[in-house]
């Protein structure tokens, strides 16, 4: 017997009240309304949704990718990784993937926090986003703590491995 693929959709218990609420599953990620894209690439969209719960507003930032691969897996690894080595990063709300190839991740807003590409652009050493968790806290501020939106840093086998999800 075959085994026809199916849409999955892996939500963390504190969102999945809102996800009902707004009618959310895997197949809503790419057609609701609320879910508004920002960025379009060849391969992906970045998207906001912006939804009010119990009267506070809420953001979430979802990457809807297009074509079959597992770059939304490969993701969702790379953020166990970086909570593994300790490196503050932002926090994951669900992912999953749909039976065409179709596969999404969505992280919480970060206010107050800059993407390590934009840093890195404008001047702070590559070097710098290395550097364990123990110097990030004494000598960063709260904007620059985090490895956010664009790059994610791996850590296996005592050895830095850069990848790139932006």
């Amino acid at each position: 017997m075959l085994h026809r693929p199916r849409d999955t959709f892996r939500v963390l218990p504190q969102y999945q009240p809102l996800m009902r609420m707004l009618g959310i599953d895997a197949e809503a990620i790419f057609t609701h309304p609320q879910i508004v894209p920002w960025r379009t690439l060849e391969d992906r969209e970045n998207c906001i949704l912006d939804a009010t719960a119990e009267g506070k507003p809420i953001r979430l930032h979802i990457k809807r990718y297009s074509r079959a691969n597992r770059v939304a897996e490969d993701e969702v690894k790379a953020f166990e990784l970086l909570r593994a080595a300790q490196i503050p990063t932002m926090s994951l709300v669900g992912w999953g993937s749909l039976s065409d190839g179709q596969s999404f991740v969505i992280t919480e807003h970060l206010a107050g926090y800059e993407d390590a590409e934009k840093l890195v652009q404008g001047g702070l050493a590559f070097e710098r986003l290395l550097q364990p968790q123990r110097t990030w806290r004494r000598d960063c501020t709260r904007r620059v703590c985090t490895i956010a939106i664009f790059t994610c840093a791996t850590f296996s086998l005592g050895r830095r491995t850069l990848a790139t999800f932006g």
